[in-house]
């Protein structure tokens, strides 16, 4: 992505999760922000990583993914429950809609 390419795209909501091993906020995700178009906004959550993102897994599917060292995907390393940062995500999500008038308030 260029400054250019990040202009173009429509007021964005960035969501980055603060130990991201991926996309590391400080030398991935904030450096492109000031290029994004008006009134764009930015929220970290605190204590969620990479795979935090993904569904909430079955009670079973550390012990399933342990044999392919694939049990990574269903742990929260932080100390945050998954529904947590769900939840932070998707309260993020509706404040910026709602403050640009695209979602209406819940009845």
């Amino acid at each position: 992505m260029t400054p250019a390419s990040l202009h173009q795209l429509a007021p964005t909501l960035v969501i980055a999760a603060e130990h991201d091993q991926q996309l590391s906020p400080e030398t991935r995700v904030r450096p492109m922000l000031p290029h994004l178009r008006a009134p764009s906004a930015y929220h970290e959550i605190a204590a969620a990583q990479h795979y935090s993102f993904l569904p909430v897994c079955l009670p079973n599917a550390v012990e399933l993914l342990a044999p392919t060292h694939e049990e990574f995907l269903c742990q929260e390393p932080f100390g945050r429950a998954r529904e947590q940062i769900h939840a932070e995500a998707l309260d993020a999500i509706t404040t910026f809609f709602r403050a640009r008038g695209v979602l209406g308030d819940r009845r």
